[in-house]
């Protein structure tokens, strides 16, 4: 039986690796001692008791319920048996706001008198108090301020996927983060136009990256969703946590020429399609020429791309401000990027070509007409929130050296514990 996961129960981070390993050994000894919780058949509560047994092949037992709120089902069942911090708690319950948003309304009808009646013009701030609004109602529930519940929902409406995950993975501060988001917010305001004017062209403005992803300042998604399925993608899993479609599209308002001012200290680097992949058989080629002819548009930024489908890199023309790099995580996609890059090396000599092991799984081994025409090499561990996978230290070490002896540049993500990181 394959039950799919309710979307209430992503409200709550997934667990860390090192805990979700020790709590499947549990089960595998004594068993599940609660039954896991189904609304609508799907699982409303017990998403790792459920993972757990799928892997160890043993029977899951359920229940389910029907007259229950799922929203208060979902906070009662996890708030106190998971160790969250505040901020995290704060993004839980802007998850959640939805059915105080609705007896906040209900409250706020009842109390406002009818047209015509005394009272009408009264202040709506008399009559409905701060401390009755839907955040602080939500706030309350889950432990934490209006505030607190107030800035979260500015970065689950307003911030980056990089933010959101960092946000909720508990490695960012939901105060500080909120904050930021607001500055950003306000620099990008744009002046009302008149009423006899016709109103400006919207900008097309490009996110930040936070330390998760050093090696570019900003990212842009043009085109976001992917059907390669890896189990570690962290694109599925925000756009899972949050409803968004996964399905590969195009976003036509993010194309054209770019707003964003780069930052002083800031490098010029823009992670293209962090939230998707745009080589993918599935993608039409008038997606992928969009794309392209708003990189011209743009030569004072440099447009990074990364992809699991290098066969399709040959047959492109590349603009001059783009850098060609594909994923190796395991060695079996090695060939296929030793083939594509070999070729871009003689029809796009000045396109450089970079490979990122992020995560490194495996062992992996370049050959040597692959180390030639490579001009960047970044390496990663496997991060699940505040838990990075460390690849094993040999691993490691053999690229490491194997760049050395060949002059390649290393960057070595901020999830490894050792990282060197070079420009080229």
């Amino acid at each position: 039986m394959n039950l799919k996961i309710h979307p209430l129960a992503h409200c709550l981070p997934s667990m860390p690796d090192d805990q979700y390993e020790a709590f499947k050994e549990d089960i595998a000894g004594l068993g599940v001692l609660e039954p896991i919780t189904l609304l609508d058949g799907m699982i409303l509560d017990g998403r790792h008791r459920y993972r757990a047994c799928q892997e160890l092949g043993i029977e899951c037992p359920t229940r389910t319920v029907s007259d229950v709120s799922p929203n208060d089902l979902v906070r009662s069942m996890n708030l106190y048996r998971r160790h969250l911090t505040g901020s995290q708690r704060a993004m839980v319950a802007a998850s959640l706001l939805e059915p105080f948003e609705q007896e906040a309304k209900e409250r706020q009808d009842a109390t406002i008198p009818e047209k015509g009646q005394k009272g009408f013009k009264s202040n709506v701030r008399e009559i409905f108090p701060p401390h009755t609004k839907a955040t602080d109602r939500a706030g309350e529930a889950l432990g934490v301020s209006g505030r607190s519940v107030r800035d979260a929902k500015v970065i689950q409406t307003e911030g980056t996927p990089d933010e959101i995950e960092s946000v909720i993975q508990g490695d960012l501060p939901v105060s500080d983060t909120a904050k930021e988001i607001r500055a950003r917010r306000a620099e990008t305001t744009a002046i009302r136009p008149k009423a006899h004017k016709k109103p400006p062209k919207k900008k097309l403005l490009i996110n930040e990256t936070n330390e998760n992803i050093g090696w570019a300042a900003y990212s842009w998604n043009p085109v976001t969703g992917c059907k390669h399925g890896c189990s570690y993608c962290y694109a599925s899993a925000i756009s899972k946590r949050y409803g968004w479609s996964f399905e590969p599209q195009l976003h036509e308002d993010r194309l054209g020429p770019i707003e964003t001012k780069r930052k002083t200290g800031k490098n010029n680097r823009v992670f293209t399609c962090s939230m998707g992949e745009l080589f993918g058989p599935w993608v039409p080629d008038e997606w992928i020429q969009k794309v392209f002819d708003s990189i011209e548009q743009n030569p004072e930024w440099v447009f990074l791309f990364l992809t699991k489908s290098p066969e399709r890199l040959t047959s492109l023309e590349w603009p001059k401000n783009a850098r060609i790099g594909a994923t190796v995580d395991t060695q079996i996609r090695v060939d296929a990027v030793n083939k594509s890059f070999q070729e871009l090396a003689n029809t796009n000599p000045n396109n450089k070509r970079f490979i990122s092991c992020e995560p490194l799984l495996e062992a992996v081994t370049f050959p040597e007409s692959l180390w030639v025409v490579l001009d960047w090499l970044i390496v990663g561990a496997k991060s699940e929130g505040k838990h990075k996978v460390q690849p094993n230290l040999e691993w490691v070490e053999s690229l490491f050296w194997n760049a050395r002896k060949y002059g390649i540049p290393v960057w070595f993500k901020d999830n490894l514990i050792f990282r060197p990181q070079e420009d080229c």
